[in-house]
């Protein structure tokens, strides 16, 4: 009879040994990762220059490689910017990983960041909305406003605004400033949620109490215009201020329409110019317009027709149809500059297709005198009949001269091209109404 050698216990030791050995070895590692971080940190804040900081980022690394969530971060920064090492997207976007995948949400908002921007990384939509969901989840204010940026645009994720708006309204409860602004903006306009201006303003005011420009030029036009608020224009005028001082365009112009008008503030013509210039100068429109009309009729400086004009194109190709009907006006009178009648017919044509009264009248001139177009009645005749559509006070005198001369097959292909433009006109207003 054979007897059987038990190896239960030999094997239970040996297991037990190797546990053991396992334990020590992990417990000894966090301890010497901690000294690494904290020896590092102490170095780099000594003298020494290039040399400490060789030595501190040694040690980082060391601390880094060994879990120290605090070591990888202080190395994914400065591989990301190139202190104290070679600049390396690649490495600091590893190191951002790794302290991602411990859990940390600063560096989960890090590691999305660089697969929205491709730093590092490939670009990965997918892999961006991951992340920032993660930190989102941890409570991360800017990572959930990031989720609800990405679902508002469809971006890594199936489109969703009213899921968007959930996300928007979680992070603007935790104090997320933009997040605040964003769900002000579509309670305000009606995106992803039933539109609600009394409710979108608390949000309004909150972000803009935290130095939010474009919550503060929102806010600004709820006191210029009277919505949901008593209309008030010196309170108006305190947030474009405080808007206009932070470099806004909009809001400046509107600092500078006060001065002008005096509504909240007393009137000073110099101030109004000086404000137009500020937004005129950073490409606002409406701004250049307003700073032209200051150097056309000399208020607040020096009167310059010339400058006018240079400020009226500069308006006039920014889009803005009231400039583009004033350089046809100008041009034509020879204003500013020499009379050009050809590129005032092309200035009152481009105010006149986005439906300018006065720069459609102004071109049914044009063509029924021939000047600077070729004479053309039925043209003439369209373009005028829109301009009284749009109230034109003039418009019914030259409509009147020009059926006088126009035979019936003439006046019946005038009907049909002023009807082809109203149909587009409403065709392109259906497409911007929300």
């Amino acid at each position: 009879m054979r007897t059987r050698v038990s190896t239960h216990g030999p094997v239970r030791r040996a297991l037990a040994v190797a546990g053991c050995l396992l334990a020590a070895s992990a417990c000894a590692s966090v301890p010497r990762g901690v000294e690494a971080w904290e020896r590092g940190l102490e170095i780099s804040r000594g003298d020494g220059g290039e040399a400490r900081l060789d030595k501190a980022v040694r040690l980082w690394t060391v601390a880094a490689e060994d879990g120290v969530v605090d070591a990888q971060r202080e190395l994914a920064e400065r591989y990301s910017i190139g202190f104290g090492v070679p600049k390396d997207a690649a490495a600091a976007a590893g190191w951002y990983r790794r302290a991602a995948e411990a859990g940390d949400p600063w560096a989960q908002v890090k590691i999305a960041n660089c697969y929205e921007r491709g730093r590092g990384v490939p670009q990965d939509a997918s892999e961006e909305d991951r992340w920032y969901r993660a930190a989102a989840a941890q409570g991360h204010p800017r990572a959930a406003y990031c989720v609800a940026w990405n679902l508002d645009c469809g971006h890594g994720v199936a489109r969703d605004p009213a899921e968007a708006v959930r996300w928007f309204r979680k992070a603007a409860e935790a104090g997320e400033v933009d997040a605040q602004y964003s769900l002000a903006w579509r309670l305000d306009n009606g995106q992803g949620v039933g539109r609600d201006r009394q409710a979108a303003i608390p949000w309004f005011r909150r972000a803009a109490e935290q130095g939010h420009a474009m919550a503060q030029y929102h806010l600004g036009r709820c006191y210029e215009f009277g919505w949901v608020v008593e209309k008030d224009p010196a309170e108006a005028l305190r947030w474009f201020r405080l808007a206009a001082e932070a470099g806004d365009p909009d809001s400046q112009n509107f600092v500078g329409t006060h001065y002008a008008t005096g509504e909240g503030v007393a009137r000073d013509l110099a101030e109004a110019a000086r404000w137009y210039r500020k937004a005129a100068d950073r490409g606002d429109p409406r701004a250049q317009r307003n700073l032209a009309w200051c150097y056309a009729k000399g208020k607040g400086v020096p009167e310059d027709a010339r400058e006018a004009l240079r400020w009226f194109r500069l308006s006039a190709e920014g889009g803005e149809s009231d400039s583009q009907y004033s350089m046809g006006r100008r041009l034509a009178e020879g204003r500013g500059a020499a009379k050009d009648p050809e590129e005032a017919a092309r200035w009152f044509r481009r105010a006149a297709n986005q439906g300018n009264p006065s720069a459609q009248h102004s071109l049914g001139l044009c063509y029924a005198n021939g000047a600077g177009l070729p004479r053309d009645d039925v043209q003439a005749w369209a373009w005028t009949s829109l301009a009284i559509k749009g109230g034109s006070e003039f418009g019914p005198k030259v409509l009147a001269m020009l059926e006088a001369r126009m035979s019936p097959e003439d006046l019946e292909r005038a009907r049909a091209v002023a009807a082809a433009f109203r149909a587009k006109e409403e065709e392109l207003r259906d497409y911007e109404r929300p």
